[in-house]
């Protein structure tokens, strides 16, 4: 079996979904150090996100990724989840690698007015984005990899969300589950 590239968020190739429900139970087995039973417990909880990610055409790395998110979301208020999941993924996160502060390093930014933020802004356009779920991908030609948007890091008041092929500035930040898109503004 072919080793699951951590940044592939699609798949080219269709998965039967039994194959692609499998890995992700195996997923959350062998990353999350679950029980195989309280791991197939956690996939009958979140098979409609599952089969709809499956559906979307999501890689099985991306959607046991996500599957992490929520599960580790959860864990903040359900004892026994918190419990069974690995303690080393319920840490805070960590501050930006050495990799972002070398890119931040590298490329010094000059606030445009007194009092603002410092932080480097690139630009990009919308990958892909679920207003439903509430999160998509940007991709950027200043940076490597999709980057994750979720909607409260959307500037702007009312119903937040993105269009597929929208251009948008926007912040980084490296966490735990990889880099992170903040303070995301449309083009003007």
């Amino acid at each position: 079996m072919n080793a699951i590239q951590p940044a592939a968020e699609f798949t080219d190739t269709l998965i039967e979904k039994d194959v692609f429900e499998r890995e992700i139970l195996v997923l959350l087995g062998r990353d999350l150090h679950l029980s195989q039973s309280f791991a197939l417990e956690q996939c009958r909880k979140y098979v409609d996100t599952i089969i709809a990610m499956w559906m979307d055409g999501f890689s099985i790395r991306y959607t046991f990724e996500h599957l992490k998110v929520l599960l580790i979301e959860a864990a903040k208020s359900d004892e026994e989840l918190k419990w069974q999941i690995n303690p080393d993924l319920l840490k805070p996160a960590k501050p930006a690698s050495k990799a972002i502060v070398e890119l931040v390093a590298s490329n010094p930014t000059q606030p445009s007015e007194e009092g603002q933020s410092e932080e480097e802004t690139f630009f990009g356009t919308v990958k892909w984005y679920s207003a439903k779920k509430g999160f998509g991908f940007i991709v950027s030609d200043e940076l490597e990899g999709d980057i994750f948007v979720h909607h409260k890091e959307i500037e702007g008041k009312g119903f937040k969300k993105l269009s597929t092929g929208e251009d948008v500035f926007f912040e980084i930040i490296e966490t735990d589950r990889g880099t992170e898109a903040q303070r995301v503004r449309r083009q003007q």
